[in-house]
């Protein structure tokens, strides 16, 4: 659940609350039903979307899936009659059905139209995913199969709701064959409500654009792409009073899955466990009020439920501590059809003060992943006037039950569009409060493994949080233009506008983000103090689509149609945008995870996700690595003059202990760290990149906001530190180099890197002046680390004798205080120091020579070595003075294996 508040709006549904909150009760048949699941309107809601996009995959059958879908009804009194199912090609008047079926009347397809599809070879699939040539549909009469029959339907009421189809519209092989098209298909129903005197027939038509690719969308080979964050029919409320506040519905599993296929998620829609994530409300999960048909309804019937795992009943307790049965099978089924990837939105308590607690607060929200479920409400906390439940769900409570729970050994969580700038939308709306950022960083969270610290359950943020470039926003009570907008908003000038500075609540978010970055560089541990380590904060992106698989229109609550009129045209409750499943995606690197519960492919790729191992996108996908010394080769342990690339030390996002791996050790002063990116995009999102921006965030300096003036007027955007060549010369795998101390930003060379430090960069393509305006991308960091080393020389002639070389190595983090390898090389003629050199030991044999930094109260941070068993001739220098110190062997506090290092020193 997400929606754009201001303080405007917030202001609006608080006054509403209370005002309904005086009145009198609703009748037995609400004056109102909805157009849409999620849109308070004067006719009963119908659904029909299709993905926006089709990958048309080289050698594979190719066809759209269009989807028409009743997710609601009401006990008793609402009951619908299906009069006609149709599907066109294009929406001018003589445009010819693809697919047509009419209760009195038998099924027909379409011939030949002007975009290629005819029709021919439509199939239909049910929510269970079995498929029928068989196109007669629409029955006069109930079938007599019961409620999951898989095909006709005569009646919807509350023994089938949720009832819902798929139309298998293939794409013939000449359409294919023309590449990038664009292919607009027009969905109706029509049917007659039977719930009152007044049997109206209503036709609902919905104008759907879909983009036919040839490309597969941008990625690297081993990468997988998620949503991070989607809704499905699990979001099921029958309640349509002012209390309910329920927020529109996702989509059908079945119709996810198809999607899934359809954009590239997935390489095959039968087989989507463990692969797509969903992230339904966990006060939804329901064994008495849900859906009535489809795969998520398995084994929920009139009689006696059988549960699969009791060990999961504890789960479900309510707020007297009783253990109740109530959507532990609706648990159950998702755990079965999602597998590992089935998440949760979790609504956390929340206190909005107490003048704040008369109306009440909306939760913060928090993404869950392969976890359990948590009962509780919607909202934050009780209501004064309205509603009285509370919420048991504090965060600290809830992350201590991930960190702990047996069943669920891999859960963690993200935050979900934790940051607003507004003041009224941290006390009053789904967005995170100081206190839950206190909680969730500061905390004891951390899962162990044989009693061994191994990861924090709180990883970091979502928030990447839609993409609405754009957005029209109306009044409830304009519904001739909210039905308008919703069959077809291509004709609106808004719409057409679009939002230029959509990104606002974005770069907002990513400024606090870096915040966070710059001030994680030496973080505590929570068992000790002076054990300093950096706490790692990951980002993701999703598109928070609820069902919405071409575009998405949603309410700030279903409830609002039973307030006051004057309170309905004062406020805009009811928007759309251009958001949808897929359109803004988290691309992990799958192949390099290196971590123990890491059995498989699929574990894999989200672990991956948890370690913040990839980048955020709507389009392109960048990559980086980083070489902590273009001098230094660590593999064969030699240093050069010359710069050039060699090794991997430093990479996105983390591993091993509480993240520690994948960072870069850089030797201070005397390195010259290197970078390798890469990227790829495509011609149907935006193109090449036309500029990478590089952030650097220190302790105490995060990248910042500037005001800019872009082709579409002025913005307030993430200041880059720096500037990369996404057009300097590539090798055969698309990887380019620079030298990090050389790359250009606007106040001049980046310069070295001196302090602790969270690199990480942005992405994008040439902006244009209509939607979607640019794509872009954003990487998660990586992180390094700069160790300095001090030398203390007495030299007698050309000899420094044993014991008179001291080497002082001071470490910006706790590291483990067990023997490291230390040797001193010279340079030869040829600018090169290699070979065994002489041996440098500890200079105080306890902890292996490591010492805490008393000055900055770091434990284990200081080394000191020297050269205790053989002297140093320095004319074996081809200068007579110059040397390499090289450090190697090292490991942090936690046991992460960190890179070598090598200094040059004059001696």
């Amino acid at each position: 659940m997400r929606h754009r508040v201001n303080g405007v709006r917030l202001l609006g549904i608080g006054l509403a609350l209370l005002l309904a909150a005086a009145a009198q009760p609703l009748p037995a048949q609400p004056r109102v039903g909805t157009l849409e699941a999620d849109v308070s309107l004067d006719i009963l809601n119908v659904v029909m979307d299709a993905p926006w996009r089709v990958w048309l995959r080289p050698g594979r059958a190719h066809y759209v899936p269009v989807t028409i879908f009743f997710p609601e009804t009401k006990a008793d009194w609402r009951r619908v009659q299906v009069l006609e199912i149709a599907l066109k090609d294009g929406d001018a008047p003589e445009s010819p059905a693809l697919f047509w079926d009419a209760h009195d009347r038998g099924p027909a397809v379409g011939g030949a139209t002007s975009t290629g599809l005819s029709g021919e070879g439509i199939k239909l699939m049910d929510g269970f995913g079995r498929t029928t040539s068989d196109l007669d549909l629409v029955s006069p009469v109930e079938p007599p199969q019961g409620p999951n029959a898989p095909w006709q339907v005569a009646e919807i009421h509350d023994g089938n709701r949720g009832w819902h189809t798929i139309l298998i519209v293939p794409i013939p092989e000449e359409v294919s064959a023309r590449g990038a098209s664009v292919i607009h298909l027009v969905a109706s129903v029509r049917y007659k409500r039977l719930d009152g005197p007044f049997q109206t027939e209503h036709t609902v038509r919905r104008r759907l654009e879909i983009a036919l690719d040839p490309n597969p969308w941008p990625s690297f080979e081993g990468w997988r792409s998620f949503d991070t964050h989607v809704h499905t029919i699990a979001e099921f409320s029958s309640e349509l009073t002012y209390k309910a506040l329920r927020k529109n519905y996702g989509g059908p599993v079945r119709m996810l899955f198809e999607s899934a296929y359809a954009l590239g998620f997935i390489d095959d829609p039968d087989n989507a466990g463990d692969r797509i994530i969903t992230t339904d409300h966990n006060n939804y999960y329901s064994d008495r009020d849900h859906p009535h048909y489809g795969p998520t309804t398995e084994g929920i019937g009139p009689g006696p439920i059988q549960l699969k795992h009791p060990e999961y009943s504890h789960y479900f307790i309510d707020r007297h501590g009783k253990l109740i049965a109530e959507g532990q099978k609706e648990f159950e089924n998702y755990n079965d059809l999602i597998g590992i990837t089935r998440g949760e939105e979790l609504s956390l308590a929340k206190h909005p003060g107490t003048l704040g607690a008369m109306i009440g607060s909306l939760s913060a929200h928090l993404l869950l992943f392969s976890a359990r479920n948590f009962v509780g409400p919607f909202h934050g906390g009780s209501f004064l006037f309205w509603r009285d439940e509370p919420n048991p769900n504090q965060l600290d409570w809830v992350l201590g039950q991930v960190t702990h729970d047996p069943n669920f050994p891999l859960g963690f969580a993200y935050a979900a569009h934790p940051f607003s700038r507004s003041r009224l939308a941290q006390r009053f709306d789904t967005v995170w409060q100081d206190s839950h950022f206190d909680v969730a960083l500061r905390g004891d969270f951390i899962r162990k493994v044989n009693g061994v610290e191994r990861d924090f359950v709180f990883k970091g943020f979502e928030l990447w949080n839609e993409k609405d470039s754009r957005y029209v926003e109306l009044s409830i009570a304009q519904a001739p233009m909210i039905r308008s907008l919703l069959e077809d908003p291509s004709k609106n000038d808004r719409w057409k506008r679009g939002e230029p500075n959509w990104d606002d609540s974005l770069q907002y978010s990513l400024s606090r983000w870096h915040e966070f970055l710059a001030g994680g560089m030496a973080t505590a541990n929570p068992e000790r103090e002076d054990v300093k380590f950096v706490r790692k904060l990951f980002i993701v992106a999703g598109s928070d689509a609820h069902g919405d698989f071409n575009r998405r229109s949603d309410v700030a609550g279903r409830g609002f149609s039973s307030m006051p009129s004057i309170l309905l045209r004062l406020f805009k409750f009811f928007w759309m945008t251009d958001n949808a499943f897929g359109k803004v995606r988290t691309v992990v690197d799958a192949t390099s995870l290196v971590h123990p519960s890491a059995t498989n492919e699929q574990q894999r790729a989200l672990l991956a996700l948890a370690h913040g191992q990839g980048v955020l996108t709507d389009g392109p996908v960048l990559d980086f690595k980083l070489d902590s010394d273009g001098h230094f080769d660590a593999r064969t342990q030699t240093w050069h003059e010359e710069l050039r690339y060699e090794n991997d030390e430093g990479r996105i996002g983390g591993d091993g202990a509480l993240d520690g791996g994948r960072t870069a050790l850089v030797a201070a002063g005397s390195a010259e760290p290197m970078m390798r990116y890469r990227w790829n995009g495509s011609s149907s999102f935006g193109g090449d990149l036309e500029r990478i921006e590089v952030y650097l965030d220190t302790p105490g300096k995060p990248v910042k906001l500037v005001q800019v003036k872009r082709n579409t007027g002025k913005a307030e955007v993430l200041e880059p530190t720096a500037l990369a060549d996404p057009r300097s010369p590539a090798d055969a795998d698309g990887w380019r180099e620079a030298v990090v101390s050389r790359l250009k930003g606007a106040r001049g060379p980046l310069g070295a890197l001196k302090l602790s430090s969270a690199l990480s960069l942005g992405g994008f393509t040439k902006r244009g002046e209509l939607p979607p305006f640019d794509f872009r991308c954003y990487t998660n960091p990586v992180w390094t680390l700069p160790v300095h080393a001090q030398t203390h020389v007495n030299l007698s002639g050309a000899q420094v004798p044993a014991g008179g070389l001291r080497v002082s190595f001071r470490f910006p983090i706790s590291m483990r205080p067990e023997a490291a390898v230390a040797k001193l090389v010279p340079i030869d003629a040829q600018g090169q120091a290699s070979g065994p050199g002489i041996a440098l030991t500890p200079a105080q044999p306890a902890h292996a020579g490591w010492s805490r930094n008393a000055r900055e109260g770091i434990a284990d941070a200081l080394l000191t070595v020297t050269n205790a068993t053989s002297a140093v001739d320095v004319t074996t220098a081809a200068d007579g003075h110059s040397f390499v110190v090289i450090l190697d062997s090292l490991s942090d506090a936690h046991g992460n294996r960190l890179n070598a290092v090598a200094w040059r020193v004059k001696i």
